[in-house]
């Protein structure tokens, strides 16, 4: 019973955390991808919409993950909403623009990718799999813009540099990997050091307890001799 109430204390601990360092990431970064303040918003109207929809997101998550019941009864699908909302500022962020690149906003594909391992309380599997559908999911649309529903010739050098955007992307999810195999051993490590620190304190006070008795025992049977 206090291995089970331990392992979710532990659980609950590491997903505050990944969610406290996820609301703060996604604010900094909502505040340095705003637009300029010298630019319309109306310009930037669904840029704007997305971003602050987000931010709303993020907080509203942030607020949930303060009740721990609704947490862990919801934890998988607020991971997934939060990781759709990344994906939508990621294509929000690419169609925004005047000229879309092959390579824009790579980065930020890539800090999804690294969310999904370090910041998210995913399995492994599951981590996997949305880590390869954001990555394919930004090389496919950006093929799709830049060749079916492009009015100009696409450039000679497409497929390189869409294949150098999958390299990017699977080097992310291999080290995203590693760090959580890393992350999910040490805290392995710490429950069951934390349990073999608690096997020997109650130890201790059972063997406390049969010296107290044995003790007691003992007088009893010393004032049974004197009377």
């Amino acid at each position: 019973m206090s291995s089970m109430s331990m392992n979710v204390c532990i659980s609950q601990y590491t997903e505050y955390t990944q969610y406290t360092q996820e609301y703060n990431v996604n604010s900094m970064i909502c505040a340095l991808c705003s637009p300029s303040p010298f630019q319309s918003a109306e310009e930037h109207c669904a840029f704007v919409s997305v971003v602050s929809c987000s931010l709303c997101v993020f907080l509203a998550v942030f607020v949930l993950v303060c009740t721990e019941t609704l947490t862990q009864r919801w934890r998988r699908l607020l991971a997934l909403v939060v990781w759709a909302t990344h994906l939508t500022m990621g294509f929000t962020f690419i169609f925004s623009g005047p000229l879309i690149l092959p390579w824009d906003q790579v980065p930020f594909f890539l800090f999804i990718i690294f969310t999904v391992y370090t910041m998210l309380p995913f399995q492994m599997c599951y981590a996997v799999v949305l880590s390869v559908i954001s990555s394919l999911s930004h090389i496919m649309v950006l093929t799709l813009r830049l060749t079916v529903f492009n009015t100009q010739d696409p450039s000679p050098f497409l497929a390189n540099q869409l294949l150098s955007n999958a390299v990017v992307f699977l080097c992310g999810s291999v080290v995203g990997a590693f760090h959580k195999v890393l992350m999910e051993r040490a805290l392995r490590q710490t429950f069951q050091d934390t349990l073999r620190c608690l096997g020997i304190r109650m130890k201790l006070e059972i063997e406390k307890r049969q010296q107290v008795r044995t003790s007691y025992q003992t007088l009893c049977y010393l004032l049974d001799l004197v009377i």
